[in-house]
């Protein structure tokens, strides 16, 4: 009958403990990912809405809308952890700043050329410009946090 003795699993209990709750981790991943994106969206919102304005040669933007972007903080749902890059509140008129947005992504209904607002879509640009640098800051977050735990 042979015998053996088996060593090193109360350290990879604490690890596995300390795995038990990887909501903490992904919030912390998130959030520390989130003001990349929420850079992204202002600096396309700023190029998309700062255009000139064709009667007296100057940008029209006050820059009001590019201000009110704001992440929020992370959040956890059914379908996983989350923040929310959104404009928030209204401009000095009253004017909701996500209706502005909104019309500035996908522009007015029934555009005709010269007539209405065209679109000038900012959205997914800035999602496909800063979904690598978010991606590599919450591997970051993650891996140090597991390391922690060894």
């Amino acid at each position: 009958m042979a015998r053996a003795s088996l060593t090193g699993f109360d350290k990879m209990e604490k690890m596995l403990q300390g795995i038990a709750d990887p909501t903490s981790m992904a919030i912390k991943a998130t959030t520390r990912a989130a003001p990349i994106l929420e850079e992204s969206v202002r600096s396309n919102i700023r190029a998309s809405a700062n255009r000139i304005n064709k009667k007296n040669k100057k940008p029209y933007s006050t820059g009001e809308l590019e201000k009110s972007i704001i992440a929020t903080p992370a959040k956890k749902n059914q379908y996983g952890v989350f923040s929310v890059v959104k404009p928030n509140g209204t401009d000095k008129r009253g004017i909701p700043n996500a209706l502005k947005a909104n019309i500035l992504e996908y522009g007015t209904h029934a555009y005709v050329e010269g007539k209405n607002q065209e679109p000038h879509p900012f959205i997914q640009k800035s999602v496909n410009q800063a979904r690598q640098k978010c991606e590599e800051i919450m591997q970051r977050e993650l891996d140090e946090a597991v390391a922690k735990l060894w």
